[in-house]
């Protein structure tokens, strides 16, 4: 039940926090879009829009890596839910021939 919610709530809670803080970032000033080649294509053109696009990418990473790596650590595998095989040392060739790795991707 408890993964189920962190699940659920992870994905909708990203992007609920996430989008506003990067846009805050990247477009502190709100400034708009300017019509591009396409119609109904809008791009930006303000420099500092446009500069602040790479560092929000970098700002955003190290985020995530500050929050998500103490919290690996507490992770721990539910006994009841673990599977009976486990693999150590496997090669990559017996990885790609087994169906959890494509389940991930």
């Amino acid at each position: 039940s408890s993964g189920i919610n962190a699940e659920y709530g992870g994905y909708g809670l990203s992007s609920a926090v996430c989008s506003p803080l990067q846009t805050l970032y990247v477009n502190p000033n709100n400034v708009a879009p300017v019509s591009g080649a396409v119609v109904g294509d809008y791009l930006f053109s303000n420099a500092e829009v446009l500069e602040n696009v790479p560092k929000m990418f970098l700002v955003f990473a190290v985020l995530s890596f500050i929050i998500q790596m103490p919290l690996s650590f507490v992770l721990i595998k539910n006994p009841d839910t673990c599977a009976d095989e486990v693999i150590y040392n496997s090669t990559i060739r017996n990885m790609l021939h087994r169906h959890e790795f494509y389940l991930l991707f």
